[in-house]
């Protein structure tokens, strides 16, 4: 699946060259669904945020349905 990180995150210009790469959507896993209270979907991802400097971070965590798209 693909995380929608400039909708996750806020797009913006790139101003920051050291910051984590948000402004193109990251390839991931999802590892479940859920609901929230209000009820509305929210997925379980794995994804990995990238700089320019190195291997990235790994990170998971909960995100809204609509950030999350199938490959």
């Amino acid at each position: 699946m693909t995380v929608d990180l400039p909708a996750l995150f806020g797009s913006g210009p790139e101003a920051h060259p050291d910051g984590w790469r948000t402004a193109r959507p990251a390839d991931g896993d999802l590892h479940a669904w859920g609901r929230d209270t209000a009820g509305r979907w929210i997925a379980l991802v794995r994804y990995t945020l990238r700089r320019d400097d190195g291997p990235g971070m790994t990170v998971t965590h909960w995100v809204p349905s609509s950030m999350v798209e199938p490959r």
